[in-house]
């Protein structure tokens, strides 16, 4: 086996293996203070909720494994920086740190509000955390577990599928996707999805902050853009006080 190819496996297994871990620390907490009793009721009962939790567990670690080796081998075949400079992001912090506090009135306003009435209003699951581990849990599971996943894996492979240095396509195929899997986050809180003020805000705040950490992903790599989301996502602290 050639040193670079070993090389790269262990950098596969080792993102794979981070990401994995802070989706299981944020989907423990989610399942044990929000999502078990709408999955229990899901499945039918505590025991198949549980065992469909596990299943869920098994199938994102499986996916973070997919995307971390998709990114490894496949980024640069498809005109990507793959991981990028990790050397480069202290000359880029301020930059990301102001695009972080320019991104908190927008998500507040256009996603987070609306999770935080929806629970206070209306009885809706805790999406949006409580408790410094929450939010600590909350900001590595965007940072490793979502970024390894749709921008690394998924970004990447769509890069593939637009041949031809039309990486943009693959960045607005990416969004597009995160925003539709955000209404179901919408509809697992309770809102029935519509063409209603709340779906169409969830949307496009979806739209906008997976496009923009496309746009730092294909130019930057993915350390830029895990960098760039942990500043958009330091919001999480900032609703505790």
């Amino acid at each position: 086996m050639k040193l670079e190819t070993a090389m790269r496996i262990r950098r596969t297994l080792l993102l794979g293996f981070v990401a994995s871990a802070a989706m299981f620390l944020y989907s423990t907490l989610q399942y044990q203070s929000v999502w078990k009793l709408k999955i229990d009721d899901y499945a039918g009962g505590p025991s198949s909720g549980f065992k469909l939790f596990l299943a869920n567990v098994f199938l994102a670690t499986l996916s973070a494994f997919i995307c971390a080796a998709a990114g490894t081998f496949l980024s640069k075949r498809y005109n990507l920086p793959g991981e990028g400079d990790p050397e480069g992001l202290p000359r880029l912090w301020r930059l990301y740190l102001s695009a972080g506090l320019i991104a908190m009135p927008l998500g507040y306003f256009m996603h987070d509000r609306i999770f935080l009435v929806g629970t206070a209003v209306h009885g809706w699951p805790s999406i949006i955390p409580d408790s410094f581990t929450g939010a600590g849990a909350q900001i590595l599971h965007g940072v490793f577990f979502k970024e390894v996943v749709f921008r690394f894996g998924m970004l990447t492979l769509f890069a593939g599928l637009f041949r031809g240095n039309r990486n943009w396509w693959a960045v607005g195929g990416t969004a597009a996707f995160m925003a539709g899997m955000s209404m179901k986050e919408l509809s697992f809180a309770g809102h029935a999805v519509g063409y209603d003020l709340i779906t169409l805000s969830t949307f496009g705040w979806a739209l906008i902050i997976n496009a923009a950490l496309g746009a730092v992903y294909i130019k930057k790599g993915l350390w830029p853009a895990m960098a760039l989301r942990a500043c958009i996502d330091i919001r999480y602290f900032i609703y505790l006080f």
